[in-house]
């Protein structure tokens, strides 16, 4: 099982740059996972796409119905956010550098990840890649 960022799980549903890799990516995996607050993220960002004008309501609806669909089927793995999910994120920020920049749905996926056993995240954010390593996880970018 592999563990995706919302910016990936979005390449899923929309023609992206780096869409095509990240669906032969999730093509292969035994199972995709992410933090369940990653629904909410991935819908404010099909939303912002919509009020950018670059999706229509019509197309808005049919990926939020291909979003709902796979998940009522099962295809995403949502991690449920515990104390020891923000526990852990809390631990970690006490120990970061000044000059490393990192959001704290970023820290939440990460922190996530490496409670629910995972040792890679699978990301093109820069910010989480690069933090990535302060959580004991390997970030991984598979889009050139």
């Amino acid at each position: 099982m592999i563990y995706l960022d919302t910016c990936y799980i979005l390449k899923c549903y929309l023609a992206e740059p780096g869409a095509p890799e990240v669906r032969e990516l999730v093509d292969v995996a035994d199972g995709v996972a992410s933090s369940v607050h990653a629904r909410v993220e991935f819908m404010a960002a099909v939303h912002r796409h919509f009020r950018e004008n670059r999706l229509t309501a019509s197309e808005m609806s049919s990926v939020l119905d291909a979003f709902k669909a796979d998940c009522e089927q099962g295809f995403w793995h949502w991690l449920d956010l515990d104390r020891n999910v923000v526990e852990y994120a809390e631990s970690v920020f006490r120990t970061l550098p000044n000059t490393l920049f990192i959001r704290a749905a970023d820290a939440i996926h990460l922190s996530c990840a490496r409670q629910n056993g995972f040792a890679a995240i699978h990301s093109s954010d820069k910010h989480l890649l690069q933090s990535a390593s302060a959580f004991g996880l390997s970030g991984i970018n598979v889009i050139p």
